[in-house]
């Protein structure tokens, strides 16, 4: 098979002291080599753009059709989480990470004790392959000081095929949305290969949290796209679909007193309150195999 061009166009999210590439041998075979060939690393004036577009040759034609409604289940955390099959689970290596689900929002850190830690869902639901697709999430950062990284992925339930998104949250931010688009090379089409997400906690730290809300991923089969494609606030494409934002119930704080003659005692006005808010902070909870 003949050498094909590849490229990727970013803007750095961070000053880097010391540039560097490194190529990844993500497939496992014994058969063949990788052939890599005409690397080449410039800054360049022209890319206006905060987001970053890997442009990828084998990208197949639209396929055509209407965009799908959001293939996740519990997108805003209005529910508790639970198994990672249709609907959200934490991972953690050695343990859980710290957790906890508050007024529809997922909180999570990692500390520095943890290799690993995300929160991730296998949505049973299909891609047909060469299928464009558009994840979107708001993010945010608790921590008054220190940016956050995180890393998305969008891929088959067992990993053969997927895509990466890393983004750099900054401190003492509040919800923003972050937009990923790509396709899917295989079929994810069977119980072992639904879509799914993950969305990793690449920094440690010993406080803050980052905040998760309103995450969707849907089919966008007629979606003009370069290849892999990751943005941050304010760089999404203008055909970028709106998020699913689930507002609660407003519950009333108090009910006014009902008429009464002139000259009556005032009646006591009723306080309703709210029930106590559920939420999650249990290490052994929604354990998986990432």
């Amino acid at each position: 098979m003949p050498l094909s061009n590849f490229s990727m166009r970013f803007k750095s999210q961070t000053n880097w002291t010391d540039a560097s590439v490194s190529f990844y041998a993500s497939t496992a075979t014994t058969n063949g080599n990788y052939r890599i060939d005409n690397v080449e690393l410039r800054t360049t004036r022209t890319t206006t753009n905060a987001g970053t577009v890997c442009g990828d040759p084998n990208l197949p034609g639209v396929t055509g059709g209407g965009d799908s409604t959001n293939l996740l289940s519990n997108p805003s955390f209005d529910s508790a989480i639970g198994s990672v099959n249709g609907n959200w689970g934490v991972f953690g290596d050695p343990t859980n990470p710290p957790h906890y689900r508050d007024l529809g929002v997922f909180y999570m850190y990692r500390t520095a004790a943890i290799n690993s830690a995300a929160v991730l869902q296998n949505s049973n639901q299909t891609i047909n392959q060469g299928v464009r697709w558009e994840m979107t999430i708001q993010l945010a950062n608790s921590s008054p000081t220190v940016p956050y990284r995180v890393t998305l992925l969008v891929r088959s339930e067992d990993f053969s095929d997927l895509a990466v998104c890393t983004f750099y949250l900054p401190a003492g931010g509040t919800l923003q949305t972050y937009t990923m688009r790509g396709f899917t090379t295989l079929p994810w089409t069977s119980a072992s290969t639904d879509a799914a997400v993950s969305i990793y906690m690449s920094s440690s730290a010993a406080s803050g949290w980052v905040h998760i809300d309103n995450v969707s991923l849907r089919r966008r089969p007629s979606m003009a796209i370069a290849g892999t494609e990751c943005y941050p606030p304010g760089s999404a494409p203008a055909d970028m679909l709106p998020a699913d934002i689930e507002l609660p119930a407003l519950l009333p704080t108090a009910v006014p007193p009902l008429y009464a003659p002139e000259g009556a005692p005032p009646e006591i006005p009723l306080l309703i309150v709210p029930a106590d808010t559920e939420s999650e902070g249990g290490t052994a909870e929604g354990s998986v195999t990432e």
